[in-house]
Protein backbone atom coordinates (compact mmCIF):
# COMPACT_ATOMS: atom_id res chain seq x y z
CA UNK A 1 0.00 0.00 0.00
CA UNK A 2 3.03 2.62 0.95
CA UNK A 3 4.65 1.64 -2.01
CA UNK A 4 1.59 2.22 -4.40
CA UNK A 5 1.18 5.61 -2.39
CA UNK A 6 4.66 6.75 -3.07
CA UNK A 7 4.38 5.43 -6.63
CA UNK A 8 0.96 7.57 -6.92
CA UNK A 9 2.76 10.65 -5.60
CA UNK A 10 6.10 10.82 -7.79
CA UNK A 11 3.21 10.43 -11.16
CA UNK A 12 1.24 13.23 -10.30
CA UNK A 13 4.52 15.41 -8.75
CA UNK A 14 5.97 14.54 -12.74
CA UNK A 15 2.69 15.08 -14.25
CA UNK A 16 2.42 18.66 -12.47
CA UNK A 17 5.88 19.44 -14.16
CA UNK A 18 4.94 18.32 -17.54
CA UNK A 19 1.54 19.34 -17.84
CA UNK A 20 2.19 23.17 -16.92
CA UNK A 21 3.13 23.83 -20.54
CA UNK A 22 5.24 27.02 -21.44
CA UNK A 23 3.50 28.25 -18.30
CA UNK A 24 5.90 27.61 -15.91
CA UNK A 25 9.94 27.44 -16.43
CA UNK A 26 12.11 25.59 -13.82
CA UNK A 27 16.48 26.77 -12.95
CA UNK A 28 18.40 23.68 -12.60
CA UNK A 29 18.20 24.68 -8.53
CA UNK A 30 14.13 24.05 -8.76
CA UNK A 31 15.13 20.34 -10.87
CA UNK A 32 17.08 19.69 -8.09
CA UNK A 33 15.18 20.44 -5.50
CA UNK A 34 12.67 18.82 -7.56
CA UNK A 35 14.54 15.47 -8.16
CA UNK A 36 15.52 15.50 -4.46
CA UNK A 37 12.31 15.06 -3.14
CA UNK A 38 11.45 12.43 -5.15
CA UNK A 39 14.11 10.27 -4.22
CA UNK A 40 13.48 11.46 -1.11
CA UNK A 41 9.99 9.83 -1.13
CA UNK A 42 10.61 7.05 -3.52
CA UNK A 43 13.69 6.03 -0.30
CA UNK A 44 11.29 6.45 2.61
CA UNK A 45 9.18 3.69 1.73
CA UNK A 46 11.99 1.60 0.33
CA UNK A 47 13.02 -0.04 3.66
CA UNK A 48 10.46 -2.63 2.73
CA UNK A 49 11.93 -4.21 0.54
CA UNK A 50 16.07 -3.59 1.66
CA UNK A 51 17.27 -5.30 -1.02
CA UNK A 52 16.59 -2.10 -3.71
CA UNK A 53 18.15 0.29 -1.24
CA UNK A 54 21.44 0.06 -3.32
CA UNK A 55 19.53 1.27 -6.36
CA UNK A 56 17.92 4.41 -4.40
CA UNK A 57 21.45 4.97 -2.17
CA UNK A 58 23.35 4.94 -5.70
CA UNK A 59 21.50 8.21 -7.02
CA UNK A 60 22.33 9.44 -3.66
CA UNK A 61 26.01 9.05 -2.90
CA UNK A 62 26.98 11.81 -5.21
CA UNK A 63 26.47 13.87 -2.66
CA UNK A 64 29.89 14.57 -0.61
CA UNK A 65 29.75 15.93 3.29
CA UNK A 66 29.87 19.22 4.41
CA UNK A 67 33.61 18.75 4.90
CA UNK A 68 35.65 21.87 3.39
CA UNK A 69 38.32 19.81 1.56
CA UNK A 70 38.98 21.54 -1.99
CA UNK A 71 36.76 20.00 -4.56
CA UNK A 72 40.04 19.34 -6.63
CA UNK A 73 40.73 16.68 -4.63
CA UNK A 74 37.28 14.79 -4.76
CA UNK A 75 36.55 11.26 -6.37
CA UNK A 76 33.18 11.77 -6.87
CA UNK A 77 30.78 8.85 -6.17
CA UNK A 78 28.67 6.30 -8.14
CA UNK A 79 27.45 2.94 -8.43
CA UNK A 80 28.23 -0.70 -9.72
CA UNK A 81 26.84 -4.04 -8.61
CA UNK A 82 29.69 -5.75 -9.41
CA UNK A 83 30.82 -8.40 -7.04
CA UNK A 84 33.85 -9.36 -5.63
CA UNK A 85 35.50 -10.93 -2.35
CA UNK A 86 36.78 -7.92 -0.27
CA UNK A 87 40.23 -7.84 1.41
CA UNK A 88 40.56 -7.19 4.86
CA UNK A 89 43.72 -6.53 6.77
CA UNK A 90 44.66 -5.41 10.34
CA UNK A 91 46.34 -2.34 11.75
CA UNK A 92 49.98 -2.92 12.61
CA UNK A 93 49.25 -1.87 16.04
CA UNK A 94 51.13 0.65 15.80
CA UNK A 95 49.13 3.81 16.64
CA UNK A 96 51.15 6.07 19.22
CA UNK A 97 51.44 9.18 16.92
CA UNK A 98 47.50 8.88 16.49
CA UNK A 99 46.04 8.80 19.32
CA UNK A 100 45.50 12.39 20.12
CA UNK A 101 43.68 12.04 16.76
CA UNK A 102 41.23 9.21 18.15
CA UNK A 103 40.69 11.65 21.31
CA UNK A 104 39.94 14.68 19.31
CA UNK A 105 37.53 12.80 16.89
CA UNK A 106 35.74 11.37 19.71
CA UNK A 107 35.09 14.88 20.96
CA UNK A 108 34.25 16.33 17.48
CA UNK A 109 31.38 13.86 17.23
CA UNK A 110 30.21 14.61 20.24
CA UNK A 111 30.75 10.81 22.02
CA UNK A 112 31.90 12.37 25.59
CA UNK A 113 33.35 8.73 27.44
CA UNK A 114 34.58 6.82 24.29
CA UNK A 115 37.57 5.74 22.98
CA UNK A 116 37.91 5.40 19.24
CA UNK A 117 40.39 3.08 17.47
CA UNK A 118 41.07 2.11 14.41
CA UNK A 119 40.28 -1.80 13.60
CA UNK A 120 40.58 -2.62 9.86
CA UNK A 121 40.05 -1.39 6.86
CA UNK A 122 38.33 -4.10 3.99
CA UNK A 123 38.70 -3.42 -0.16
CA UNK A 124 35.81 -4.57 -1.99
CA UNK A 125 32.91 -3.29 -5.24
CA UNK A 126 31.15 -2.71 -1.91
CA UNK A 127 30.45 -2.58 1.41
CA UNK A 128 29.80 -4.75 3.35
CA UNK A 129 29.77 -8.04 1.22
CA UNK A 130 27.13 -9.63 3.05
CA UNK A 131 24.37 -11.33 0.32
CA UNK A 132 21.52 -9.43 1.63
CA UNK A 133 22.56 -6.30 3.01
CA UNK A 134 22.05 -3.02 3.16
CA UNK A 135 25.32 -1.99 1.00
CA UNK A 136 27.38 0.84 -0.50
CA UNK A 137 28.43 0.14 -4.10
CA UNK A 138 31.61 1.48 -5.78
CA UNK A 139 31.33 2.74 -9.81
CA UNK A 140 33.12 1.06 -12.71
CA UNK A 141 36.67 1.34 -12.57
CA UNK A 142 36.22 2.28 -8.84
CA UNK A 143 36.24 0.16 -5.42
CA UNK A 144 35.12 0.72 -1.80
CA UNK A 145 37.63 1.69 0.62
CA UNK A 146 36.45 1.03 4.06
CA UNK A 147 38.28 2.33 7.35
CA UNK A 148 36.89 0.06 10.17
CA UNK A 149 36.32 2.14 13.84
CA UNK A 150 35.92 0.59 17.06
CA UNK A 151 34.32 2.94 19.69
CA UNK A 152 33.86 1.15 23.34
CA UNK A 153 31.81 3.42 25.73
CA UNK A 154 34.04 3.59 29.04
CA UNK A 155 31.88 6.41 30.52
CA UNK A 156 30.04 3.87 33.16
CA UNK A 157 26.80 4.72 31.51
CA UNK A 158 24.68 4.34 28.22
CA UNK A 159 24.85 6.97 25.68
CA UNK A 160 23.13 7.54 22.64
CA UNK A 161 25.61 8.40 19.13
CA UNK A 162 24.48 10.75 17.34
CA UNK A 163 27.09 12.39 14.91
CA UNK A 164 25.21 13.55 11.65
CA UNK A 165 25.49 17.46 12.39
CA UNK A 166 28.89 17.25 13.56
CA UNK A 167 30.78 18.85 10.74
CA UNK A 168 33.07 15.66 10.85
CA UNK A 169 34.46 14.15 7.97
CA UNK A 170 37.98 12.42 5.96
CA UNK A 171 40.06 12.28 3.47
CA UNK A 172 41.95 9.64 2.50
CA UNK A 173 45.73 9.26 1.00
CA UNK A 174 46.41 6.26 -1.20
CA UNK A 175 48.83 5.79 -3.33
CA UNK A 176 49.07 8.85 -4.12
CA UNK A 177 45.92 9.84 -4.69
CA UNK A 178 43.29 11.66 -2.34
CA UNK A 179 40.04 10.88 -1.76
CA UNK A 180 37.73 13.18 0.20
CA UNK A 181 35.36 10.53 2.50
CA UNK A 182 31.90 9.40 0.44
CA UNK A 183 28.78 10.01 1.34
CA UNK A 184 26.79 7.19 2.24
CA UNK A 185 23.68 5.98 4.03
CA UNK A 186 25.30 2.97 6.05
CA UNK A 187 23.35 2.99 9.43
CA UNK A 188 27.26 2.79 10.70
CA UNK A 189 28.70 5.20 8.70
CA UNK A 190 30.91 6.70 11.82
CA UNK A 191 29.89 10.87 10.35
CA UNK A 192 26.31 10.15 10.40
CA UNK A 193 25.28 7.98 12.83
CA UNK A 194 21.44 8.61 14.33
CA UNK A 195 20.54 8.03 17.71
CA UNK A 196 22.61 4.48 17.80
CA UNK A 197 22.25 3.05 21.27
CA UNK A 198 25.62 2.04 23.02
CA UNK A 199 25.92 0.18 26.36
CA UNK A 200 28.21 0.95 29.27
CA UNK A 201 31.35 -1.07 28.63
CA UNK A 202 30.04 -2.26 24.46
CA UNK A 203 31.84 -1.79 21.68
CA UNK A 204 30.62 -0.76 18.38
CA UNK A 205 32.05 -0.76 14.75
CA UNK A 206 31.30 2.48 12.62
CA UNK A 207 32.79 2.98 9.44
CA UNK A 208 33.72 5.35 6.23
CA UNK A 209 33.47 4.75 3.03
CA UNK A 210 35.51 6.08 0.51
CA UNK A 211 35.29 5.82 -3.68
CA UNK A 212 39.10 5.19 -5.03
CA UNK A 213 39.95 4.25 -8.01
CA UNK A 214 40.83 0.41 -8.88
CA UNK A 215 44.80 1.45 -9.59
CA UNK A 216 44.92 2.86 -6.37
CA UNK A 217 42.78 0.73 -3.97
CA UNK A 218 45.49 -1.72 -3.35
CA UNK A 219 48.06 0.57 -2.25
CA UNK A 220 49.12 -0.01 1.78
CA UNK A 221 50.60 4.01 1.50
CA UNK A 222 47.76 5.10 3.43
CA UNK A 223 46.83 7.67 5.53
CA UNK A 224 43.72 9.47 6.92
CA UNK A 225 43.00 13.05 8.00
CA UNK A 226 40.16 14.29 9.80
CA UNK A 227 38.50 17.25 9.95
CA UNK A 228 36.31 19.30 12.00
CA UNK A 229 34.76 22.40 10.33
CA UNK A 230 37.15 21.91 7.48
CA UNK A 231 39.81 22.09 10.06
CA UNK A 232 42.18 19.32 10.41
CA UNK A 233 42.25 17.78 13.88
CA UNK A 234 45.35 15.03 12.49
CA UNK A 235 46.53 12.39 10.91
CA UNK A 236 45.74 8.81 11.42
CA UNK A 237 49.00 6.47 10.07
CA UNK A 238 50.36 3.28 9.98
CA UNK A 239 46.83 1.93 8.39
CA UNK A 240 48.24 -1.71 6.75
Amino acid sequence: MKKSIAVLLVCLLLTSLVGCGDDITLDKRENDLVAEYIAGVMLKYSYDNEWKYTKVSNALNKYQSNGTIPPSTVIGAGSSQENSTAVSSKPSGNQSSSVNVYAALSDALGLNGADISFKSYTVGTRYPMDEYAVCFSAKDGYRIVTLEFNIKNNSGSDMVMNTASKGVTMKLDIGGKSVVQSASMLYNDIISLNKVKLAAGDSYTAVACFQVPEANASSTDITCTVYNGGQSLGTISNIK
